[in-house]
């Protein structure tokens, strides 16, 4: 069985036509610090400079496959098959982490043994407005009996063990939403 040392972080990312907000995902990823992190953007031959930004923002720790999917669950299924960390997030092309300290103080939270620990997005418009604050820190969530069925947290501020891809089915294409 391989072991997962290399990184304490895979950062998952599915592009269709993510030119207006993808340089600002990478560097969200790219500027986490006191932690190493691998970022894996599967491209679904994006036709608007989605590509033409992936070569120029190449660094050694961004994985890139550029083909064409049938949506986000098919690119989520083809990243993991390249994950070489034991933690995986699922961050949208939109999407940015709060601060640059974001994987490192989850990983200073996460003790105990848990295969998925959670936190909180702030979701706002392309203006800067915030819209609200989704999710609970984990803390709040282990004291709940059973979390995803009160209230799914948020993807981008959910971390998986990489043993549930590896012990569970992987995401089923099929479904449009809610395929986890």
């Amino acid at each position: 069985m391989k072991k997962f040392k290399k990184y304490n972080f895979s950062v998952v990312t599915s592009t269709k036509n993510s030119a207006n907000t993808l340089i600002e995902c990478i560097s969200s990823v790219k500027s986490q610090r006191g932690v190493l992190v691998q970022h894996i953007v599967v491209d679904s031959d994006s036709n608007d400079g989605t590509k033409d930004i992936l070569k120029k923002y190449n660094h050694a720790d961004l994985k890139v496959i550029i083909e064409k999917d049938n949506g986000i669950y098919e690119a989520w299924n083809k990243a993991l098959k390249l994950i070489d960390s034991d933690w995986v997030i699922f961050l949208g092309s939109d999407d940015i982490f709060y601060n640059d300290q974001v994987l490192n103080n989850a990983s200073i939270k996460m003790i105990g043994g848990a295969k998925i620990y959670y936190g909180k997005v702030i979701k706002e418009r392309a203006g800067g407005n915030i819209i609200g604050t989704f999710g609970m820190d984990y803390d709040k969530y282990k004291s709940l009996l059973d979390p995803p069925t009160i209230k799914f947290p948020p993807h981008p501020a959910t971390i998986f063990h990489y043993s549930i891809f590896r012990d569970y089915p992987l995401f089923n294409e099929e479904f449009k939403i809610c395929a986890d």
